[in-house]
């Protein structure tokens, strides 16, 4: 005798999802037909990659933001030498545009940090669909134990798939620890308060 009903598997509970990072969406993920998951698989892989450009372009925003930064400073500097510096009309606007250039280089940094980790929970729903589509995960017990190895892989994604730093214009190379104490002869590091 063929049973009428379809055996239904458990759903993830809400401190596995939590730990997880799953959407909400995919609580009853081994429940759903294969058609629909590829579907979603398929628009949250263009996602991460349309995240990732939006990250290098981020990126380059925050540096033009920076650029602009130093030239204010720079402005702000000479103009506090002059005389008339208690009332000079000049140094309140570079005031006004550099307090306007950094607030808006706060805003693209955090909106920069929201789209990385919104990268990484796309990346995780990606590996989990993925996981359920090939048939990798049996069931939620399964998933929850295989994600603690994917987890260390994170790091990898991070440092792949988001824009890499040395994709950044105009990056300034790291010099060694002190340098200019390897120049002088001196062997403790410059102190700035003495």
């Amino acid at each position: 005798m063929v049973w009428p009903f379809k055996k239904t598997q458990d759903d993830f509970n809400l401190s596995q999802m939590e730990e997880m990072r799953i959407l909400p969406e995919y609580r009853s993920i081994f429940n759903m037909s294969r058609g629909k998951l590829k579907k979603d698989l398929k628009r949250y892989e263009q996602q991460i990659l349309e995240n990732v450009q939006r990250v290098k372009d981020l990126e380059m925003r925050i540096s033009q933001l920076s650029i602009e930064r130093d030239r204010l400073e720079k402005s702000k500097s000479r103009l506090q030498e002059r005389e008339d510096a208690a009332t000079n009309i000049e140094l309140k606007d570079v005031n006004t545009d550099l307090a306007n250039t950094m607030t808006e280089f706060l805003v693209v940094e955090a909106e920069k940090q929201r789209v990385k980790l919104s990268n990484i929970e796309l990346d995780v729903t990606v590996n989990l669909l993925k996981g359920v589509i090939s048939k990798r995960y049996k069931n939620v017990n399964d998933a929850y134990k295989r994600v603690y190895d994917y987890r260390e892989t994170l790091e990898d994604f991070i440092a792949e798939k988001l824009a890499p730093s040395d994709t950044v214009l105009n990056q300034v190379p790291e010099k060694e620890k002190n340098d200019s104490a390897k120049s002088s002869g001196d062997t403790e590091p410059f102190d700035n308060e003495v």
